[in-house]
């Protein structure tokens, strides 16, 4: 059923393409025509339409075919083949093939019109087939080989044939079987419709090479497939006859003989890419209409077209098929079509301003309008044309190319310019510069042609030609600019630079045999020594304010170069710059030089804020810039500062100060992201988080030592401090001080802290005199100072120990003693001092020394004011028995473990020491002193002492 429907879509394909063939029972003649190899298409040999008619021609007519073509054919060692018949088996039908029923005798013509009806090939492809590998439809005296091997079915040109498929019937049915797989099972084989190929010239590749081809249909896929050759031109000029030692025949000969015998391959077919176009145009009935002949390729950059009754579709692998037709396809075959200018590279577009069409090709453009005919613009002329406007500048061209002029010139006429063409450019010539050109001479003029288009804006226009550039301005008129002015003038950017349009001529004579040229913002100056540079704005006036050409600084021998909110521009002798905010200020010699080596305007520096001065210590110089200083010095050389380090020099007295002149760069990528920058006396440092500081001399040295700012120090958080017993300077991990005696020490964490607030060097502990040490007991640690020593604990924090107490702890064993750390700071009144310490306190009196008191005489004594309480200092160490006593200057503070702690003093202290104490008869006492009528009474142990106020009398009770 299949095969059914695929021979009535051919059938119906061939009564819509006009192709009249043969059907049952016809014979070729009145169809045949002599083959003309002109039309061999490599891409489209035959149609499948044709090739794929299995029902083209019945047995009868296969048989008066045979007749006619071996009329003169005599028997040989086989019958000829009008003339042969054998017994066919059967072959099941398969994919390809409907099968085959075989008979005991067959003729060789019911043998093919079975065969070609059971495989859907033309019986017109397999007669031509025996004729060409065998010569059987015309041979005389035909011999068992050639029926053996009838199609070279299996008999490729560089093997033996396959021995099981020879035979008449064999060698026919799978030759047709097989060009039905080409079909079929297209995709196993190597050559393929729709798509470009790559095919043989012959056997010998390596000798003879490939070609590119573009294969229209299966038929012709299935051809190559079968002889994989195409043949040369050689071979197509050698028509039936040899050609040359590349050149291959089977092809050709299919070509041949289909042609001689049956006529046309097929219909004209619009195949591929061109079809899809040509349908989307209309088709047939469309304004293209009806092919008028195969489509072809091979053309310039592997390019196709085909030829249509009202126009054309060309196509290459670098544009996409597309259609010129009518008076833009006329245009285009006068410029020599693809060869002359390119593909056409987009659709006609009949949109254009007055009626107008346009279509682009790769060399160029056609236009055309009913007033002005079609013409074609080159790519130079089209270049010119944009570049003044095109349709809104010249607009339609009104005539072709006219060339032969002066220097291998052409030009070409629109509707409101005329566009000149030679081998230094092109241009459109129009208004009052083309005026003034046309009048020098115009093409044959000194100024040559033009070279680019005219460029107006609402200043003026310029339009730049071989020897020199035109410009206009509605105050000035015509201005020509040439020589190494007008060079310049053109690399500014003409009207668009910053000096606009010429608004004079070119005046010679200055200094130094130099010339100038007023321009509408600026001049142009030239010298033979400075060549051409152009002044504007704020330092062109005041360089024409300091006499111009006669000015100290000289020519100017570079542009101004404006960036990061400033300008600069050079001169002979110094750069002069400006900013809003500074005006205009020059730079040179070192510092010049330095600031342009960091970059200039847009180096960290940026631009001068001051001129420079140089009544600076050591004969050097400065000059303040917006965002630091430059300075230099015979000793030092030239170095910048910026930032915070430029204002911490200012802040230090400038090179005058301790830190004198730079001797390097500053460095950056510190720590934490700082910076460095060596000065003659010292370091200055900076981070983020500190600000920038100095670090000099010992300190600085023992930082170094210690790691800089990688150390557990960091960085500087002020200035070194001096004072008589030594120096001292803050860090982010603590202080470094110095002494004559000691050098230099650090001191961080809380000692530090504690050192600090107590005044740090200048303070009463002074200097470190030595480093800190950790590791005492239970983690502490101490550093000792000019005026006494800092402990820290854990417990009790920092604190100082000065003095007599001081040496009296340490005499105890200090940390190590019963007392343990000091938690307070020494505490003095008039009655003498005393410090806190873990498990006591140390008193100090001018008359008793120091003395230790602990336990609860300390908390009682502590609860009573200490030192500036009612007790006063301790005069005694504590004396213990069965408790404890020690005497203050006040009275004596007793303890024992079943009364507790109380004091006892004045009158009735007198009486209890006289009774022995808390060891006499008394015992201890139960209470404080408590008042009675007419006096004061305390309670001890083993009795009542009472004090009569008015006789100042004890009594015991």
């Amino acid at each position: 059923m299949m095969r059914a429907v695929v021979r009535l879509l051919t059938i119906l394909g061939i009564v819509a393409t006009a192709v009249v063939t043969p059907t049952v029972g016809s014979t070729p003649a009145g169809t045949a025509e002599a083959a003309d190899l002109r039309l061999f298409e490599a891409g489209n040999i035959i149609s499948d339409a044709v090739f794929f008619d299995g029902w083209a021609m019945d047995a009868n007519a296969i048989q008066a075919f045979l007749a006619t073509k071996g009329a003169g054919c005599r028997a040989g060692q086989m019958p000829c083949l009008k003339d042969f018949g054998q017994a066919t088996a059967n072959q099941s039908a398969d994919a390809m093939c409907d099968g085959y029923t075989g008979a005991a005798w067959e003729s060789a013509a019911t043998i093919i019109a079975k065969v070609a009806r059971s495989c859907g090939i033309n019986p017109r492809v397999l007669l031509v087939l025996l004729q060409k590998e065998q010569s059987l439809v015309t041979r005389t005296e035909p011999t068992s080989y050639a029926y053996e091997k009838a199609t070279g079915f299996a008999c490729p040109d560089t093997a033996p044939c396959n021995p099981a498929f020879v035979g008449f019937v064999s060698q026919v049915y799978f030759a047709a079987r097989q060009f039905e797989r080409y079909r079929v099972e297209a995709h196993r084989y190597n050559y393929k419709a729709g798509r470009m190929n790559t095919i043989q010239w012959h056997p010998d590749r390596d000798r003879c090479g490939t070609s590119e081809v573009f294969i229209a249909n299966q038929a012709t896929a299935g051809l190559y497939n079968y002889t994989p050759y195409r043949p040369n031109q050689a071979a197509l000029d050698a028509g039936t006859r040899t050609g040359d030692s590349c050149s291959s025949y089977g092809n050709r000969n299919f070509y041949n003989y289909f042609t001689d015998w049956f006529g046309t391959t097929g219909a004209i077919t619009v195949p591929g890419g061109i079809g899809a176009v040509w349908e989307a145009e209309g088709g047939g009935p469309g304004y293209l209409g009806y092919p008028v002949g195969h489509q072809f390729c091979g053309l310039v950059r592997s390019g196709c077209g085909q030829h249509f009754q009202g126009g054309s579709i060309y196509w290459s692998p670098a544009t996409q098929p597309l259609p010129v037709s009518g008076a833009m396809r006329a245009v285009w075959a006068a410029q020599g079509w693809e060869t002359g200018f390119g593909y056409p590279t987009t659709r006609m577009d009949c949109s254009l301003p007055g009626g107008g069409c346009g279509q682009h090709f790769e060399g160029g453009l056609v236009l055309w309008t009913e007033a002005t005919a079609a013409h074609a613009l080159n790519r130079a002329v089209k270049g010119a044309w944009d570049a003044a406007g095109g349709l809104g500048g010249p607009g339609y061209p009104t005539g072709d190319l006219v060339c032969g002029m002066a220097e291998g010139g052409c030009r070409q006429q629109f509707q409101n310019a005329t566009i000149y063409t030679s081998p230094a450019g092109a241009g459109a010539i129009s208004g009052g510069i083309g005026g003034f050109w046309q009048a020098q001479g115009a093409e044959r003029s000194w100024l040559g042609y033009p070279t680019g288009a005219q460029i107006c804006s609402a200043e003026g226009c310029h339009q730049p030609f071989q020897r020199g550039t035109i410009g206009w301005t509605p105050a000035n008129g015509v201005q020509v600019t040439d020589g190494a002015i007008g060079g310049l003038w053109a690399r500014l950017g003409y009207g668009a630079s910053a000096v606009g349009n010429p608004i004079g001529a070119m005046t010679c004579g200055l200094a130094d045999g130099g010339c100038r040229q007023l321009f509408q913002k600026g001049a142009i100056y030239w010298s033979a020594g400075t060549g051409a540079a152009s002044v504007s704005g704020a330092i062109g006036t005041w360089w024409t304010g300091q006499g111009a050409d006669t000015a100290a600084v000289g020519y100017p021998t570079g542009e101004m170069v404006c960036v990061a909110g400033g300008c600069r521009q050079d001169f002979r002798t110094a750069t002069a710059t400006h900013t809003a905010a500074a005006g205009v200020r020059l730079t040179n010699g070192a510092i010049g030089g330095y600031w342009y080596g960091q970059g200039a305007g847009t180096s960290s520096l940026g631009y001068p804020a001051a001129d420079m001065t140089c009544a600076m210590p050591a004969g050097g110089c400065r000059q303040d810039f917006q965002h630091g200083a430059v300075y230099w010095s015979p000793p030092s050389g030239t170095h910048g500062v910026t930032g915070a380090i430029a204002q911490h020099l200012v802040d230090q007295g400038g090179p005058a100060g301790a830190l004198g002149y730079p001797v390097g760069e500053v460095a950056c990528g510190l720590a934490s992201s700082g910076c460095r920058q060596p000065f003659q006396g010292g370091t200055a440092y900076w981070s983020p988080g500190t600000g920038a500081w100095g670090v000099f001399g010992g300190i600085a040295g023992h930082w170094a030592g210690l790691g800089a700012e990688r150390s557990s120090l960091g960085y500087p958080t002020s200035a070194m401090a001096c004072v008589a017993g030594g120096c001292h300077q803050s860090f982010q991990g603590g202080w470094l001080g110095w002494s004559p005696a000691a050098g230099v020490r650090v001191t961080s964490g809380a000692i530090a802290g504690l050192w600090q607030l107590q005044g740090g060097g200048s303070g009463g502990l002074g200097e470190p005199v030595d480093d800190m040490f950790c590791g005492l007991t239970g983690g502490g640690c101490r550093q000792s100072f000019q005026g006494g020593t800092i402990y820290w604990s854990a417990a009790g924090g920092a604190h100082t120990v000065a003095g007599g107490i001081g040496g009296h702890w340490h005499a105890l064993g200090a940390e190590r003693s019963a007392l343990g750390y000091p938690t307070g700071e020494i505490v003095c009144t008039a009655n003498g001092c005393s410090q806190s310490f873990q498990n006591g306190q140390l008193g100090w009196s001018d008359s008793a020394g120091v003395r230790s008191v602990t336990g609860g005489i300390n908390i009682y004594w502590a609860g009573q004011g200490g030192v500036g309480g009612a007790l006063g200092a301790p005069l005694t160490e504590a004396s213990c028995s069965t408790g404890c006593s020690q005497t203050f200057r006040n009275g004596v503070v007793a303890w024992s473990p079943t009364t507790g702690t109380f004091a006892v003093t004045g009158p009735i202290r007198t009486a209890w020491s006289a009774a022995g104490g808390g060891s006499g008869s008394l015992g201890y006492p139960l209470a404080d002193a408590y008042p009675v009528p007419g006096g004061t009474a305390q309670d001890f142990q083993r009795g009542r002492l009472t004090l009569d106020t008015a006789s100042g009398t004890v009594t015991r009770s």
